[in-house]
């Protein structure tokens, strides 16, 4: 399974970014329609930046965390 970047546009018109895991292209347009989401476009991301995403959005919750318990 990889993993993709997309770009849509969901239900209300608003466009929409996110990661999502999928197979193929064709895995993320269907897990996108099951969210009420309209894929524009994908792009699959090699290990090493999915890694490196996932240690920011780590980093960014431990300081929302830090900030808010002062």
């Amino acid at each position: 399974m990889g993993h993709f970047a997309y770009t849509g546009v969901d239900a209300k018109g608003k466009t929409v970014r996110g990661t999502v895991d999928a197979d193929d292209v064709k895995g993320v347009r269907q897990t996108l329609r099951r969210q009420g989401v309209f894929l524009d476009d994908a792009t699959p991301l090699a290990q090493g930046a999915v890694d490196a995403k996932a240690r920011a959005v780590a980093s960014a919750a431990a300081e929302r965390l830090a900030v808010g318990s002062r």
